[in-house]
């Protein structure tokens, strides 16, 4: 899938764009008969071991940067794009974190290069299996305009 988020600066000085505090969260949300026969976290994304893993399938606890075998952020490959930048990021979802220093410059409000179109674009791919079923992953992320005087 895709999605384009466009950034525009509504300052009348010129900004510089950067991306800022991206976190991924995954939840296991349960697991169903058919993925609990391949994922042995079940209930918890966990480390992709049996040891010391909570086996209680509501535990919708966040597990950010563990790449357990049901966790769907450790599947799901991203590629972040500004066209006018190029590749911020790709690979899968659970590496995407921290701040990225863009610095994309936008000039004021009304002028030609005032906008930034940010792409997201994401793909599961088919060798990801069973054990993803029934599993979440949430994005969160702060765009920042610095401006200059």
């Amino acid at each position: 899938g895709r999605v384009i988020y466009q950034i525009q600066n509504l300052g009348n000085l010129e900004g510089f764009f950067d991306l800022r505090n991206v976190t991924v969260t995954n939840f296991e949300n349960g697991c169903s008969a058919r993925e609990r026969a391949v994922d042995t976290t079940c209930g918890n994304p966990g480390s992709g071991d049996d040891e010391d893993e909570d086996e209680d399938e509501d535990d919708d606890e966040d597990h950010l940067g563990v790449t357990g075998e049901g966790e769907l952020g450790a599947h799901l490959g991203v590629t972040v794009v500004a066209p006018r930048y190029g590749t911020i990021y790709t690979g899968p979802l659970n590496g995407l974190h921290g701040d990225y220093n863009i610095n994309e410059r936008l000039a004021p409000a009304g002028s030609p290069l005032d906008t930034l179109d940010l792409m997201f674009n994401w793909h599961l791919p088919a060798s990801a299996g069973i054990v993803i079923d029934g599993d979440s992953a949430s994005l969160d992320m702060d765009f920042s305009l610095s401006q200059d005087r």
